[in-house]
């Protein structure tokens, strides 16, 4: 358990406030943690849960074809 103290000095009286972490605490996350972007939204359950990595998320191809006409751009797969 972590306790952080924030004070400030000032010419009137000392004012501080003592509040209790929570980094560190809850449920952990389960899930993935590698993510390969879709067609249609994505969530992961993470929310009030502690990850122990970061997220890694694919990026999405992107491929230009010069072409006679001009430039084509493809997204996606």
């Amino acid at each position: 358990m972590e306790y952080h103290i924030k004070a400030s000095l000032r010419p009137a009286p000392l004012r501080a406030s003592v509040y209790r972490s929570t980094l560190g605490a809850g449920i952990p996350y389960d899930g993935a943690y590698a993510v390969i972007p879709a067609r249609e939204a994505q969530q992961l359950p993470t929310k009030n849960k502690t990850m122990q990595e970061n997220l890694t998320v694919a990026g999405v191809p992107f491929f230009e074809v010069s072409n006679p006409s001009g430039e084509t751009v493809i997204i996606g797969r």
